[in-house]
């Protein structure tokens, strides 16, 4: 006790401080090494691709070439190719609808960690008009990526600017997201039987995975679809602030770390762009933009056919490549960059004018279930796609699973047309421009 009064008072009430600091550090401690455990049993990410590809971001001598975005990019860029011919250590950072934000995020990370040269952003349209910040509601696509971050001052700018207030304990203690099986003992011991495997331990590559995040599939997209993916068009007007606001902080990012970057729109298609009827205004707006900013914009949806074909053959799905695919748009993309072939040479002027330069066609039918006014029963408005705006005629015909073929409306301009969400059979769509009836075509779609 002498020698505690015999101290000065500010010794003292330092010392106190210092015992409260340690303490606070002691109870942090056990709070982010329990959250670890219960995310460890709580958390099943045993089939997911970004767990690999961050594990591996994580890992590489360096990176000289990155690529980042959604899906679109990591069904793309075949780093393989990149590698080989430009001589590069190259890597796809890409994940599920992944936003803006988040591949600033990413971005952010690969400079902060390697000696980065250049960067190819994917400028998806569905991305861009989905943008939202302080969300409360589907997080998954923040989640996907953060959830790996590393700890650092750009993660928690990200999440807390991404997700709302309320959702700040889902984000930063994951296991709070399963909390409801907390208590499920199946649960658990089915998560823990994954993890147990060497597969997982290890980071071993799953299915489609490829490598330094390139995933590639065998599929090949059906002919003729009869869905929903090509029935609205692109209103570049709602396009939220955000997504521009994110872009330009992008820009300016990349230009003081000496970073190149690219902005590449990859192949979907021409089912998906065709059916938009407008994919130009989206181009325009994107080159609106970045005016000024001298960096450059390759869309890839404008490429002649003898680049890259029109044929659902180099497609997985109506908007993501599959292996051939990617293989020839990366091979394409160092044509480009490379200067071994033009803009002017590779690409038309618009997507409008790819359009008219192709053999008539019909694509599939796209619909949207909407109320009929009278009846106010649901219905399906179908629109037939087409590679023609204008100047094509189309006789549509109805043959139902269980009964007669008959006519929707013989040789017309209008491609619009209506049936009951219950009904199915096949859909004949005979097609042939205007005052034509020489030259004929026909498909038949499942419904």
């Amino acid at each position: 006790m002498q020698i505690d009064q015999d101290r000065p008072a500010w010794m003292m009430k330092t010392a106190h401080i210092f015992k409260r600091i340690f303490a606070l550090f002691i109870v942090i401690a056990m709070v982010l090494g329990i959250n670890q455990g219960l995310r460890y049993i709580l958390i099943d990410d045993t089939s997911s691709y970004t767990r690999l590809t961050m594990h591996e971001f994580y890992n590489q001598d360096n990176i000289d070439v990155l690529f980042v975005g959604a899906s679109h990019s990591y069904r793309a860029f075949m780093t393989s190719v990149f590698d080989e011919r430009l001589g590069v250590n190259s890597f796809c950072i890409g994940s599920s609808r992944q936003p803006l934000d988040v591949s600033y995020a990413l971005i952010q990370e690969a400079v902060e960690r390697y000696d980065l040269k250049e960067v190819y952003l994917e400028m998806s349209f569905t991305i861009a008009r989905s943008s939202k910040v302080n969300r409360s509601e589907d997080l998954t696509d923040v989640y996907i990526v953060s959830d790996y971050l590393r700890p650092s001052m750009r993660k928690v700018n990200l999440l807390t600017k991404s997700t709302a207030p309320e959702c700040y304990a889902n984000s930063f203690l994951l296991a709070r997201r399963n909390w409801d099986k907390l208590l499920d003992r199946e649960y658990i011991g089915n998560v823990l039987q994954k993890k147990s495997t060497d597969a997982y331990k290890n980071y071993e590559y799953m299915d489609d995975y490829q490598g330094k995040g390139f995933i590639a599939g065998d599929e090949t997209v059906e002919e003729n679809p009869f869905d929903t993916a090509g029935y609205s068009s692109i209103n570049v007007d709602t396009m939220p602030d955000l997504w521009s606001e994110i872009l330009f902080q992008i820009i300016d990012y990349c230009k003081k770390n000496d970073v190149k970057l690219r902005l590449v729109a990859t192949p979907v298609s021409t089912y998906f762009t065709a059916g938009r009827g407008n994919y130009d205004d989206y181009i325009e707006k994107v080159k609106e933009l970045i005016e000024g900013t001298g960096i450059e914009y390759y869309d890839f949806n404008l490429c002649r056919e003898e680049y890259f074909p029109d044929t659902n053959t180099l497609f997985q799905d109506n908007n993501h490549l599959n292996a051939e695919g990617a293989e020839i748009f990366s091979n394409l993309v160092v044509d480009l960059v490379t200067g071994k072939v033009t803009q002017e040479e590779m690409f038309y002027q618009s997507c409008a004018e790819k359009l008219s330069n192709l053999p008539p066609k019909v694509y599939g039918l796209s619909y949207k279930e909407i109320k009929d006014s009278s009846t106010k029963e649901k219905v399906r408005r179908v629109k037939v796609v087409s590679n023609r705006y204008e100047g094509m005629e189309y006789r549509i015909q109805i043959t139902p699973k269980d009964g007669e073929k008959y006519l929707v409306q013989d040789f017309a301009k209008e491609r619009y047309f209506e049936i009951s969400p219950e009904e199915h059979g096949v859909c004949t769509v005979t097609f042939r421009m205007s005052g034509d009836p020489t030259h004929e075509s026909e498909v038949n779609i499942a419904f």
